[in-house]
């Protein structure tokens, strides 16, 4: 709700300004808005309302950040007094293209080899970040923006070093399909930034996230944990939209273990598998590929 907005247009926030109030995300705990410097460019800030950031964005972080090729840069970030409190920021570029989730909420869904292409962009943006120790806690289809086939991860909110038990960054907006079972334990790290990945892969393959029926929601941790009960390999088999031969399930069924011991444990074990490409196990299995279901010609691009 724009009246309910913390920061009115014309705010001035460093060296930008708030053109636009965006949308609030998870439960009131950020909002976005459109903001641009003084030669008008335009930008994304979010604004965390909660108080709390899951990463101190240091100098080193943000020059992380704009050398990662799929993410965008990072043009400011700090702390912002509003009312007599604080409220931490970041701004990051607009990007060009459609969010994925808008893509695939219009029953979009993509070849296994259109899929991989997206999910080895956002795995080698995930391979850089994991290198310096810093964990991007939310891959989801509404964190990557799509334009033609060049994927860009967003959603800086949630960076941080590895976690185990305490965390100083909300959870209550994380999509609970993405999340893997230790999560909820409150353990982030590179094993549950893969499962992610797997769960994107599947829900672009198939168009419905790993283990989910339509129009099917969770209450609770216990219920996600009993949905999930059914092996990766029988949830491919039983959607009639896609067929995946063995090999191909058995990557996403390793990326999507429910034993964090049992899944790659580094990026690059996924990224070396899926570059594996048809495989022998494909090979000998004929492997075909069929056309992406949906025409993404007259989807209107926008910037965010």
């Amino acid at each position: 709700n724009e009246m309910n907005a913390t920061l009115n247009i014309g705010h001035e926030v460093g060296n930008f300004t708030v053109v636009k109030y965006l949308k609030t995300y998870g439960l009131n705990n950020a909002e976005s808005y459109r903001v641009t410097d003084s030669e008008g460019n335009d930008a994304i800030m979010k604004l965390m309302i909660d108080g709390c950031s899951s990463l101190e964005f240091s100098h080193e972080v943000c020059e992380l950040i704009s050398q990662i090729r799929a993410m965008p840069s990072v043009r400011e970030h700090g702390v912002i007094n509003v009312g007599s409190i604080d409220y931490r920021f970041v701004i990051r570029e607009s990007v060009e293209g459609v969010k994925l989730s808008e893509l695939l909420d219009m029953g979009i869904t993509y070849t296994w080899e259109e899929a991989v292409s997206i999910v080895m962009q956002v795995l080698d943006a995930l391979s850089m970040l994991h290198r310096k120790g810093v964990f991007h806690n939310d891959v989801n289809p509404c964190n990557v923006i799509l334009d033609d086939f060049t994927a860009t991860l967003i959603g800086l909110t949630h960076l941080s070093p590895e976690t185990r038990g305490r965390i100083n960054f909300a959870t209550k907006d994380l999509n609970p399909w993405y999340m893997a079972p230790e999560t909820f334990r409150r353990i982030f790290n590179a094993r549950t930034d893969i499962f992610s990945a797997g769960a994107l892969l599947y829900r672009l393959v198939f168009g419905i996230e790993p283990w989910r029926r339509p129009d099917m929601e969770v209450s609770s941790v216990s219920e996600l944990r009993e949905v999930r009960r059914k092996r990766v390999d029988e949830i491919c088999s039983g959607n009639a939209r896609r067929q995946l031969d063995c090999y191909q399930k058995s990557v996403l069924e390793k990326m999507l273990a429910q034993d964090y011991e049992d899944r790659y444990s580094s990026v690059e074990e996924v990224m070396e598998a899926l570059s594996s490409g048809h495989s022998k196990e494909n090979d000998r299995h004929g492997g075909k590929f069929e056309e992406s279901s949906g025409d993404v010609s007259n989807v209107e691009k926008t910037i965010g």
